[in-house]
């Protein structure tokens, strides 16, 4: 009974972590929850952004707020080292008896900021409950570190799961890159029938675009949307252009790419020129592109809107694949569906 009430939070951990997918790059995508003695979910939190707090520290801040209400105004506007030495110094024994429950094994080093294991150290949590043990050995020693200040640790909890989350970042440090493809589209199918995704999707995709080295797409959106492929819609912080690379064998005016504001633009006239083998590469585009370049993609990423509109593409991709993971962005005009898919 208590490993299915042990699944239930873990889920609930890797829900937030899909969340901010890809956001964290060159980091994994985590998740931290921190259930009180009373079985109150205290927080629930997830790394949101490379070089900014861990899952871990951005949970312990959340619940020490609660914890110890008066700490609430000082735990602002400060930066991970800050956040994280103002924790240690003022958690007051406030995490005794507490769970946390993880995605990844606490991280075991410095990096940009210190290592959540030693900051769990000096919480004592009852017990700290581990999805995936950590394969990094760069990172590796998390559990040994909690272990030895006397705090029990549960792996293994959802372990399928937790690695299915982390496959985009463990592809990336694998092979150094990993390529998205990106399509939004009506349950017909259908592409073309003018915006599909809602407000709160779109914020997503363009974060996603500000951490991407760059973004390919074809010569007819070009010439059809006349996109500014810019991150306007992106949240705070997320501000950077990647590059664009626009595959294409028709011939494209300056007219046609005054609207791009992007730092490069470069125009390809074949997939073997395009640089798909470093970074983080974001393909945004239709079935023909789809089907052009199905042998490159990493990660299918299918955004769906609850409509019939439009019409649905005569060219329809022969891929197969395995769905990793599926979650809702919710709006009050409607709600889009993410799929993840591992081709």
């Amino acid at each position: 009974m208590k490993w299915k009430f042990y699944e239930t939070l873990m889920s609930l951990a890797i829900a937030k972590a899909w969340e901010t997918q890809t956001l964290a790059l060159p980091n994994p995508s985590v998740g931290a929850l921190i259930l009180s003695p009373q079985g109150e979910i205290l927080a629930l939190c997830a790394h949101h952004k490379a070089g900014e707090a861990h899952a871990e520290l951005l949970a312990a801040k959340e619940a020490l707020m609660l914890l110890r209400p008066s700490t609430a105004q000082s735990l602002q506007n400060l930066t991970p080292k800050q956040l994280y030495d103002f924790i240690i110094q003022h958690h007051d024994n406030a995490f005794n008896d507490c769970l946390f429950f993880v995605t990844l094994e606490p991280c075991n080093h410095y990096g940009k900021t210190p290592p959540c294991s030693t900051l769990l150290s000096h919480l004592k949590p009852k017990a700290v409950i581990i999805g995936a043990n950590e394969s990094n050995p760069k990172a590796q020693g998390g559990i040994h570190t909690l272990n030895t200040a006397n705090i029990d640790t549960i792996t293994g909890v959802l372990q399928q799961q937790c690695q299915d989350l982390l496959y985009p970042f463990s592809k990336f440090q694998h092979q150094g890159f990993l390529n998205l493809f990106k399509i939004a589209q009506n349950l017909n199918g259908s592409y073309t029938h003018g915006q599909i995704s809602n407000p709160n999707t779109k914020a997503f995709t363009h974060s996603q675009r500000s951490v991407a080295t760059r973004l390919i797409i074809s010569g007819n959106t070009i010439i059809q949307d006349k996109p500014r492929l810019d991150v306007r819609c992106a949240y705070p912080r997320f501000t950077q252009i990647p590059q664009i690379q626009i595959l294409t064998r028709q011939h494209l005016t300056p007219q046609m790419l005054e609207c791009i504001q992007a730092p490069s633009i470069s125009i390809h006239s074949s997939i073997d020129s395009l640089n798909l083998t470093d970074g983080f590469n974001i393909i945004e585009g239709g079935y023909a592109l789809l089907e052009s370049l199905k042998h490159q993609i990493d990660l299918l990423l299918v955004i769906l809107s609850a409509d019939f509109g439009g019409t649905a593409p005569q060219v329809i991709p022969q891929m197969q694949g395995e769905v990793l993971h599926t979650h809702l962005i919710d709006h009050p005009h409607h709600k889009d569906m993410l799929i993840w898919i591992k081709p």
